[in-house]
């Protein structure tokens, strides 16, 4: 399995970021060579002065659909809330797919 935290690139990828593809990954939305090519173009586009999400490239990309992506990014929103408070280094622990 691909890691979604371990790029060639530059620009490092954010704790939400590196969730997500784990998430994606793990919960046998997409497989890991394209979440890995989706982070690649997030992380040109970073390096290019965009602002666009981790989640809309996925999207974009049709690797996942938009309401899953959604319903994904609400869910690790509330999991890192939770345990970052907790124990941070529980806050890479992939979430349960929708």
């Amino acid at each position: 399995m691909a890691d979604p935290s371990n790029t060639t690139s530059s620009t490092p990828q954010s704790p939400e970021d590196i969730l997500l593809a784990r998430t994606v990954i793990k919960n046998g939305l997409a497989p890991g060579s394209r979440v890995q090519a989706a982070i690649a173009e997030h992380s040109r586009l970073r390096r290019e002065g965009s602002d666009m999400a981790l989640s809309r490239v996925l999207v974009a990309r049709g690797i996942l659909r938009p309401d899953i992506c959604a319903q994904l990014v609400q869910r690790i929103k509330e999991h890192l809330a939770t345990v970052h408070q907790a124990a941070p280094t529980a806050a890479a622990t992939p979430v349960a797919a929708p």
